[in-house]
């Protein structure tokens, strides 16, 4: 019996060995041997006798067919199911986002304004604080002014 040779694992290891070589461009004749010899290998599906092993071993078709042309980008094809499915999530996704960077943006304008204010609130506090020391000042100098005024110093008693 010769179906345990076929082990879908091992089909899809070398693909991704494959796969890999082909995307590095470093050699493309490695790339072809591989895919040659697999399909050559899976080549009858009632000899794999496995439908899942047979249809990974179909991939190195594509293998081939994308060493034949250079500078080659591999796009997925997509039922128009699925596209519809995937641009649908992708639209509610992006107007999440935009919901949420609305709300950020007004968070951030809220706390810009808040900021804004307290350096407001700050410098009129250092305005205030500077005019207090000044009156302070003005106020001390006039009572020692006073003072030095009324303030009649004699020794008398001492010489009592």
């Amino acid at each position: 019996d010769i179906s345990s040779w076929f082990d879908a694992t091992m089909i899809n290891l070398l693909y991704v060995c494959a796969k890999t070589i082909q995307q590095e461009s470093s050699n493309p004749k490695l790339v072809d041997d591989i895919s040659n010899f697999m399909l050559d290998f899976a080549y009858n599906s009632t000899t794999v006798d496995d439908q899942s092993t047979f249809i990974a071993a179909q991939k190195f078709f594509r293998l081939l067919n994308l060493n034949k042309v250079s500078n080659v980008h591999n796009v997925p094809s997509y039922s128009i199911d699925t596209v519809k499915s995937l641009a649908e999530l992708m639209y509610w996704r992006m107007k999440d986002y935009k919901v949420n960077e609305l709300s950020q943006e007004t968070e951030l304008s809220g706390a810009l304004q808040r900021a804004v204010d307290m350096q407001i609130k700050f410098q009129l506090i250092k305005n205030e604080q500077k005019h207090y020391f000044e009156m302070e000042r003005i106020q001390l100098d006039t009572m020692f002014e006073t003072n030095n005024n009324t303030w009649n110093l004699n020794f008398k008693h001492r010489n009592e």
